[in-house]
């Protein structure tokens, strides 16, 4: 015990300096985790309301999106299901009415004062043949006839078609400016 009092006697200066540094330095360190938890506590005060009004926002957002989307879905469906029945509906006038044209070209090739005045197909040779070549020119005339009435029918739905998808967006356009979506 002799030894360390020696050692104490010498050296108290150095140790004790060491000592007032160890206590300094704890101090300086829990003083900084005190200031670093209030600052973090401070920071969550300030951030968390923002961070939940964010959440809000997206969560409405969110809202919005699904009902412009379930909106569009449903005006797409009506539009695709419009679309397979009037193509359907063309279809049948378009049989129907090859139909009549057959007919109505069996009724005019029947009747003697009317075959003179039926218009030549376009690349067919006039010829005193008999009947069978004016049944096929006639047949030919009917196809063209019932070819351009299908086409233009066809084309009055397409417009319809379109027509119809733009009012539709329209539709949705205004809803989303309406909720406050710009697209």
């Amino acid at each position: 015990m002799t030894a360390f009092l020696t050692f104490l006697r010498v050296f108290w200066k150095p140790l004790a300096l060491i000592a007032i540094g160890l206590v300094i330095l704890f101090a300086l360190r829990h003083y900084g985790d005190v200031r670093y938890r209030t600052g973090r506590a401070d920071e969550k005060a300030v951030w968390l309301p923002v961070q939940a009004a964010a959440e809000k926002a997206l969560a409405e957002a969110n809202a919005r999106t699904a009902t412009l989307e379930s909106a569009q879905t449903a005006a797409t469906k009506a539009a695709e299901a419009r679309y397979a029945d009037q193509i359907q509906t063309l279809s049948q006038r378009a049989v129907g009415a090859d139909q009549r044209i057959a007919g109505l070209l069996r009724k005019l090739s029947t009747v003697n004062s009317c075959r003179q005045q039926l218009p030549e197909v376009a690349g067919s040779q006039p010829s005193d043949a008999g009947t069978a070549e004016s049944e096929g020119r006639l047949a030919e005339a009917g196809r063209g006839i019932a070819a351009v009435g299908r086409d233009c029918s066809s084309d009055a739905v397409r417009l319809e078609f379109w027509v119809n998808w733009y009012r539709e967006q329209s539709a949705l356009r205004a809803v989303s400016t309406q909720t406050g979506d710009t697209p």
